[in-house]
């Protein structure tokens, strides 16, 4: 037999223990952000949102030699699923220097730049930004 908290538990507690559980919540739920090109073709899953200062803008002394300058570029580490391409042979991949930049013959976007043995890339400010999906 099931009991109910609500049934059992005067409303002080009963608030105390919803505020915690939304805490709880919070704290150790993984908020997922799908950033994509502007048809969708390149897709990438990051647990960090570009609107706000978790993503930082590049600013070491070599900023002018990236791929997407003088555009902003913002730096973001990649989770599972990763990156996704749903048409591979839409995408361009051109090295520029030490960078390999990742760009969407569709939709016409330079989308993202990686760096040999580094798990965080570059992304182009111009990408669409999705949170929680």
């Amino acid at each position: 037999m099931w009991i109910s908290l609500r049934d059992k538990l005067p409303s002080v507690y009963l608030e105390r223990f919803e505020g915690l559980r939304f805490f709880f919540y919070r704290q150790f739920s993984q908020i997922m952000v799908v950033i994509t090109c502007n048809c969708l073709n390149v897709k990438l899953s990051s647990k960090q949102n570009p609107n706000t200062a978790v993503f930082e803008f590049l600013t070491d002394s070599g900023s002018e030699n990236t791929p997407f300058y003088p555009n902003k570029v913002l730096l973001v580490e990649v989770i599972d699923p990763g990156i996704t391409i749903e048409q591979d042979y839409l995408v361009h991949r051109q090295p520029i220097g030490e960078w390999l930049v990742h760009s969407c013959l569709n939709c016409g976007l330079d989308v993202y730049a990686t760096k040999p043995r580094s798990s965080r890339l570059l992304i182009n400010q111009k990408v669409q930004v999705c949170v929680n999906y």
